[in-house]
């Protein structure tokens, strides 16, 4: 996203409430939850499934990323999936 081809950007989003927030990785990378154990469970991850990484075809997910944002769990795994039908 946004970066030479093959890296991703990477930033992290504060979610819970209170001092008891946790991390969520938001990425493009479908093979993250198959690396769970080498990431941690203290970390949260919303896999985003799309066409391509470009900002053009992600900015159709937002709504359905801060929806998942608004209800993950530490620890949890998320995928938003590529809209299909016709519009898609």
């Amino acid at each position: 996203m946004g970066g030479p081809e093959g890296q991703e950007e990477r930033r992290t989003a504060r979610c819970g409430r209170g001092r008891i927030g946790y991390e969520v990785l938001l990425t493009v990378d479908q093979g993250v939850p198959r690396q769970r154990r080498s990431i941690g469970r203290k970390l949260s991850i919303i896999v985003v499934r799309s066409r391509t990484n470009q900002m053009e075809d992600l900015l159709g997910l937002a709504p359905a990323i801060l929806q998942a944002l608004e209800s993950i769990q530490l620890g949890q795994t998320i995928v938003v999936p590529f809209p299909s039908g016709p519009n898609a």
